[in-house]
């Protein structure tokens, strides 16, 4: 009986921790402010205003992943050295990266010439 609800006042207690830090990040920020990086599975790119709410707005590019998954401590690198990009959990597994400073042929131009080393996206909204 002890154990029964000791067990459950320490999973409520971890289950208010996840949704505290899932809900103080209500618009995209530094990479510094992402947790858990291991978990992040697919991007969504944006050309949205600095510090915007990325689940509002709609993504230049979705369906992006790693290329390389062995490599993704190298391409986590290349996020954390730029200070052009803003990023912002969306889900479980899904990252916001945007470019404040970008149009969407901009952000297309990007991924055409430099972001497509890292990932690569399934679909490309027509403006990129």
């Amino acid at each position: 009986m002890k154990f029964t609800t000791v067990f459950l006042a320490l999973g409520a207690f971890l289950a208010s921790i996840t949704l505290t830090e899932a809900a103080a990040i209500d618009h995209a920020g530094p990479w510094s402010q992402i947790h858990h990086k291991d978990s992040i599975e697919h991007f969504q790119i944006y050309a949205a205003a600095k510090e915007s709410d990325l689940r509002t707005a709609k993504p230049v590019m979705s369906k992006c992943s790693v290329k390389f998954p062995k490599n993704k401590a190298y391409t986590y690198h290349q996020f954390a050295e730029g200070g052009l990009l803003e990023f912002q959990r969306l889900g479980a597994h899904t990252m916001g990266i945007n470019c404040p400073e970008c149009t969407p042929q901009q952000v297309g131009n990007l991924y055409l010439t430099k972001w497509s080393n890292y990932f690569e996206c399934k679909v490309q909204d027509h403006r990129a």
